[in-house]
């Protein structure tokens, strides 16, 4: 619940289930999620101090980073955003015939494009020159996110792959 869950709405915060827009989507990601995944100060307000940091004398407590929000928990490793997109198809809609309409996401609609900054098509070679974070991954064959695949809503397991960006291991990385 932290990483869905508004905590700053006088700054604008949203939770993840009332996003209906890209604008909205980037005010959860700059205001929700990053306050939640990248906190930096305790709940009594001391700061929280970069491992190998000194302690300041006053505050008699040894802390590091990685805390999501609600103390509850600790990051492990750098957080991953991941999209899934479906490519538009022909609306057949008689007024206006070059019309697309997004369908319900299913891999007979996965968009697997290559695409570069601003989700402009893109050839994968300048895709890796200027490090673009939104390339392409298939499923992982190995075992390396095996055990840790969640469940969705619906009760199935959510499909691995596709549009993923990590992200650094500070708020302004």
């Amino acid at each position: 619940n932290v990483i869905l869950r508004s905590h700053h709405p006088d700054m604008g915060a949203l939770d993840f289930y009332s996003i209906s827009n890209i604008t909205q989507m980037e005010r959860y990601l700059e205001y929700t999620f990053m306050y939640a995944a990248y906190t930096t100060r305790w709940y009594n307000d001391f700061e929280i101090l970069e491992m190998g940091e000194e302690v300041n004398s006053t505050h008699d407590m040894k802390s590091w980073t990685y805390w999501l929000a609600d103390f509850n928990g600790r990051m492990m490793g750098l957080p991953l955003l991941r999209q899934l997109r479906v490519k538009p198809k022909p609306c057949g809609n008689k007024v206006d015939q070059k019309a697309n309409c997004i369908p319900a996401y299913s891999t007979k609609h996965k968009d697997t494009d290559v695409y570069g900054v601003g989700w402009k098509t893109a050839l994968y070679s300048e895709v890796m020159k200027n490090h673009s974070p939104w390339k392409f991954t298939e499923k992982d064959t190995g075992t390396t996110f095996a055990l840790f695949r969640l469940y969705g809503q619906s009760g199935k397991f959510y499909e691995l792959g596709g549009y993923t960006a990590t992200l650094g291991p500070t708020r302004h990385d």
